[in-house]
């Protein structure tokens, strides 16, 4: 599957780990939002 859109809407959130998730696609341009995420 694609990596949600809506993670965009946790301003907090500063690691998203996504290895061996199989995700597809590209990274949603909202998660450019996040100004706490320190590691993608």
């Amino acid at each position: 599957g694609e990596i949600p859109r809506e993670l965009a809407n946790l301003p907090e959130l500063r690691y998203l780990y996504l290895q061996e998730n199989r995700f597809t696609g590209r990274v949603p341009a909202e998660l450019g939002t996040l100004q706490n995420l320190r590691h993608l």
